[in-house]
């Protein structure tokens, strides 16, 4: 006999903030990999490429939890003791 199962579309935020950071993580360290690799073989490296490629990291990063979290339906506040 099949099975239905019904899939939420909807996280519970605190999901969602470990999805987001544990996605993040994954690619930081893929790409941290990739550089040390990279750069075992270099004698040396540019300041200037150093900074540009961090603050591009960190403007997509930064830029990324901000458009998810524009993104977020709020919930009216409901209070606990009425």
């Amino acid at each position: 006999m099949a099975r239905t199962y019904a899939v939420s579309q909807e996280l519970a935020p605190p999901m969602a903030q470990q999805i987001f950071t544990i996605g993040s993580a994954i690619a930081g360290g893929a790409a941290g990999l990739v550089l040390a690799r990279s750069l075992s073989k270099a004698s040396s490296v540019s300041t200037d490429k150093v900074m540009g490629a961090t603050l591009i990291s960190i403007l997509f990063t930064v830029g990324a939890a901000l458009v998810l979290a524009k993104s977020v339906e709020e919930v009216p506040h409901v209070s606990r003791y009425r």
